[in-house]
């Protein structure tokens, strides 16, 4: 991974009030479940990483140690760190209590941003679907409803209703 990668891959917010190291484990982690880190991908150093996150050297050996112990990276001393090829061994509970974790982190995140519980759910639903249909998304010749394509009216980024040429319309009207 060069560190341009990098640099994509870990956002921190600074306004979240998630510490620092919380965010690096949870971006791991969402970039393993969406496939853009796979097994066997090497991180960055643990200098490289705090260096373009402006954090403390510290804050990212603690938040690697930590998936190291969970089993999401393994640490090869002079090598490097590695996506790990095992899953991470879950009780249900513990997968569960994660989970719960994760949803409230960011539904508190959407409902700050000014999304409604609503939304929320139709978005999840679309992904989804998506997720379940991988070769409609994959043509964006062929309308797939993801609002990206622009036959839903919807406009792609936060799924409003996009009412431009609706208005357009309607302004040739009153003329």
């Amino acid at each position: 991974m060069t560190a341009r990668e990098a640099a994509r891959l870990f956002r921190l917010d600074t306004t979240s009030g998630v510490p620092f190291y919380r965010q690096i484990i949870d971006q791991v982690l969402l970039a393993v479940a969406d496939g853009r880190l796979t097994p066997g991908t090497q991180l960055p150093t643990v200098r490289a990483l705090a260096v373009d996150l402006s954090v403390n050297l510290n804050t990212v050996a603690k938040a690697y140690r930590e998936m190291e112990i969970r089993g999401i990276v393994d640490t090869q001393q002079g090598t490097g760190t590695f996506v790990s090829s095992r899953r991470a061994d879950r009780r249900t509970g513990e997968r569960r209590k994660a989970l719960d974790g994760l949803v409230d982190r960011f539904v508190s995140l959407a409902v700050s941003s000014g999304f409604s519980l609503d939304e929320l759910a139709e978005a999840l639903q679309e992904r989804a679907d998506r997720a379940d249909k991988p070769d409609k998304s994959d043509n964006p010749d062929k309308p797939n409803g993801d609002g990206k394509d622009g036959k839903d009216g919807k406009d792609g980024r936060d799924g409003r209703i996009d009412r431009s040429d609706k208005t357009e319309k309607s302004e040739k009207d009153r003329r």
